[in-house]
């Protein structure tokens, strides 16, 4: 069970997995209707799904308090643009990659093929 506080965005949500484990104000983001279409299947209470792009948020700057995206910037042409994008909008934020694309120069753990890292706010 995650238990942040505020308002929490998954980028890059897919079936909304992450969903059902996030207690505080949730809204996932993906690029594919059909996978927001499955999200939805699994919703339940106050939670928001918008279709997007990680590499253009359509939010301002710091609205949220938590952010999450696991294994989503390999998939991304442009995997700084989002990164830069989860840093513009998010307090804090655990970002996941596989192999680390994406995530060069940051500090992040390696749990192989992955390398997790935890973004705070500059």
């Amino acid at each position: 069970m995650l238990e942040p506080e505020g308002r929490v965005l998954d980028v890059g949500c897919g079936t909304g997995l992450l969903m059902r484990e996030v207690r505080a104000y949730y809204v996932g983001l993906d690029v594919s209707a059909g996978m927001l279409r499955k999200a939805a299947e699994r919703r339940d209470g106050a939670k928001d799904l918008v279709r997007g792009d990680a590499r253009l948020l359509p939010f301002r700057s710091k609205s949220f308090d938590a952010c999450y995206s696991f294994t989503v910037l390999q998939n991304v042409p442009e995997p700084e643009e989002a990164l830069k994008e989860i840093r513009r909008v998010c307090r804090k934020a655990v970002v996941s990659s596989l192999k680390g694309k994406g995530l060069e120069g940051l500090e992040c753990e390696e749990v192989y093929p992955d390398k997790v890292c935890l973004v705070v706010d500059e």
